[in-house]
Formats: structure tokens, sequence, C-alpha cells
């Protein structure tokens, strides 16, 4: 589970603006001039699986299943929220604050994206979201997002950043398997 952040944390994080214009871009086509991601996995079948996925993505456990360090400013994912991420990828740590964008709380569908607050290396925004088909009850986990650089650090490291970014991906895809 993650760890929660100060009432004075949470409040100073709240202050920072995004550092990306295209708020909520990922409901629709991802905009052009940023590196895209959209991938998808089959985590099971049922309502069951739908259910444990759903409480597991909306308490921000994808993040910490996948070996990412956040302190939340709330235990349920809501939009406005809070996640202040540490990163870490071999001797590198990296601060990633992010405030919840929109939220999707439908019978079939659940997810959030939260989008990269002024301090993230990266400019951008991802969504979560899982889904239910209801003929074939086959739940899928899908991750979109969009990014470039947002600091020095991150634009002189562009493929190994974009490799990273990969990495995490797939850990956050196979965080809800099993």
């Amino acid at each position: 589970m993650p760890e929660f952040l100060t009432a004075a944390a949470a409040a100073q994080l709240a202050l920072l603006p995004y550092n990306y214009s295209e708020l909520g871009a990922t409901r629709g086509p991802l905009p052009p001039g940023y590196h895209h991601i959209d991938q998808q996995r089959q985590i099971g079948s049922g309502a069951t699986v739908f259910d444990e996925a759903r409480l597991t993505l909306m308490s921000w456990q994808v993040l910490t299943r996948a070996g990412i360090g956040a302190t939340v400013s709330s235990a349920q994912v809501t939009e406005g929220a809070i996640v202040d991420q540490l990163i870490r990828f071999g001797p590198w740590r990296l601060q990633a604050p992010c405030r919840v964008v929109y939220v999707i709380d439908e019978e079939h569908r659940c997810g959030f994206a939260y989008g990269a607050l002024q301090g993230h290396p990266e400019i951008g925004e991802e969504l979560f979201v899982i889904s239910r088909d209801p003929g074939s009850e086959s739940v899928t986990f899908q991750i979109r997002s969009f990014s470039r650089a947002g600091n020095r650090l991150t634009r002189l490291g562009g493929p190994v950043s974009r490799r990273v970014q990969r990495h995490f991906v797939g850990r956050y895809l196979r965080s809800l398997v099993g």
C-alpha cells in the first residue's frame, strides 16, 4: 500500500501546475509532438477478476506492485488526488509528482488518468483503465500515455528514458495478473 502525504506536503503539491496543456487528451486521439504508448493485456475473465482489479487499481496498488514508491493524498484514487512517485531504476531515483485529471467509474470500465506536475521528469499524461467485455467476460488492462522529456536529464537520456518508461508500462500491465 502507498504511504500518505503529510497535509503540508499535499497542500504544497496541490499548488503545482500541470506541466502540459492538453489535459484529458488520453480520452481520445493522443496529441502530436509526444511519444505515445497504447498497450493492453488480458488479465482474466469474469466479474470477480474485474472487481478485484478495480480495487487494486483504484487504491494506487498498481504503482506499488510495479515497484514505484508512492505517497498519496488519499487512500482511493479521486479526481484531483495527488501522487508523488519515487521512481527507482538502478542507481537513479527520480521524484515524479502527478495529479489525477479524471476518473472513469462505469459498470464495465474503471480507471484514471494522471498528469505530470511541474518538477516531474516527463511532460504528459498517463491513463490506466480496466474493462470487462459483457459478452465474452474478458477483462483487459490498458495503459495509454503521451509524454516527452521534461528536463535536461530526460532529454539527454533520450532512448534510455523511453526504455525505462516501457519497462514500467510492462510492470504495470503485469501487476494485475495472478
